[in-house]
């Protein structure tokens, strides 16, 4: 999982919240009380997200660019600044001219869909790219197949960089038993294929011969 998908999925959440605000913006006044619990519920969700993206972006400020990471932050609180406004409109009841936060809110709607496609299409890839960089040599390396029960023992060999010591560990040989599939071993050998599986399956494979230089 890539370290952005939690912010895409409030980008998701974020997206869906803006269109219920506009439906209810197309009735206002009368859905004026429903429209005040959708804005205090947009300020909730903002200030969460901007939480989360503060963490995620913070290891890769430097690599972003000032400029770019400046811009952002300034993004946001211009967008806090009218959310507090709207919502300081809204509390005044039935007496708060609804009308005049329309035009506000709905500039505020754009500026926060445009902000969210920047960052998918700009900012985002970019700190998969850096997050992918920092990453230590274990994510990154290779990782043995999966080991079946009908594969042969001679084809787990060419496969898999510790299926020698860990056939040695179950006693069978590389040798007289290369042909026979995992499986066959079970009543040829009263083997335990289950557990051989497991082992095969389990073992890391780090700091050891990758498929092609195991003999």
């Amino acid at each position: 999982m890539g370290v952005t998908e939690g912010l895409k999925k409030d980008h998701e959440l974020l997206r869906l919240k803006l269109s219920f605000i506009e439906a209810a913006m197309e009735v206002a006044p009368e859905a004026q009380f429903a429209l005040r619990e959708m804005c205090f519920s947009l300020a909730r969700l903002l200030d969460g997200l901007i939480r989360r993206e503060q963490q995620v972006l913070a290891p890769y400020g430097g690599r972003l660019g000032a400029l770019r990471t400046s811009h952002l932050a300034e993004d946001h609180a211009d967008q806090r600044v009218t959310l507090r406004d709207v919502n300081a409109v809204l509390l005044g009841g039935i007496h708060a001219p609804v009308s005049t936060i329309v035009p506000p809110l709905a500039s505020l709607i754009k500026a926060l869909r445009e902000h969210m496609a920047e960052e998918e299409r700009e900012v985002f890839p970019a700190v998969e790219r850096f997050a992918g960089e920092d990453a230590p040599a274990e994510a990154l390396a290779p990782s043995a197949p999966a080991i079946t029960g009908a594969m042969t023992v001679n084809h787990v060999l060419k496969v898999h960089p510790r299926a020698r010591e860990i056939f040695r560990a179950f006693d069978i040989s590389c040798e007289s038993d290369g042909l026979h599939g995992l499986e066959e071993l079970y009543w040829r050998r009263g083997i335990d294929v289950s557990a051989l599986l497991k082992a095969l399956n389990e073992a890391p494979v780090v700091g050891h011969a990758m498929a092609g230089d195991a003999s």
